[in-house]
């Protein structure tokens, strides 16, 4: 009871324009600080993760993918055709896409996410064919993992 008085008696007491300017003032700030701090606490683990399959892919090593991967299935589309793989098949999958279009150089150019996904989009390039790649990691089991991987031919 003493409770809802409190509420009800702060309630209906007009807020002062200085107030409001110290409750605008604080807010501004707190979105600036997590602008600044968030991003670093979700890079760490994800840049690692982000590191290696990067390192795969530049070299063509669908072995060094799997760790990375979804535990269950993970979704490869190659040119347009939309698969979802478990995870030896994916292996295969990509071993075979590695082996027709070996890797001359791979290229993030962008990349973001949200608290529990992350996205990268990059420039695959083989003889003489260049594919836009996507790949897609969500969180499982407190760690980033590769759940679709793509590669547009352009």
């Amino acid at each position: 009871m003493i409770f809802g008085t409190v509420l009800v008696t702060t309630a209906k007491m007009p807020i002062h324009p200085h107030s409001m300017k110290q409750i605008y003032l604080f807010s501004l700030l707190a979105v600036i600080f997590s602008l600044f701090t968030l991003p670093s606490a979700y890079s760490q683990p994800s840049s690692q993760v982000e590191n290696s399959l990067k390192a795969a892919i530049q070299q063509g090593q669908a072995k060094d993918l799997v760790p990375y991967c979804n535990k269950d299935r993970v979704e490869i589309t190659l040119n347009g055709q939309r698969q979802s793989y478990a995870l030896r098949q994916a292996e295969l999958v990509m071993a075979d896409f590695f082996a027709k279009n070996p890797p001359s150089a791979f290229e993030v150019v962008h990349r973001g996410g949200t608290a529990n996904t992350l996205y990268a989009l990059g420039e695959y390039r083989s003889n003489n064919n260049v594919f836009e790649v996507y790949l897609f990691l969500r969180e499982f089991e407190g760690s980033f993992r590769l759940d679709e991987i793509r590669f547009e031919r352009q």
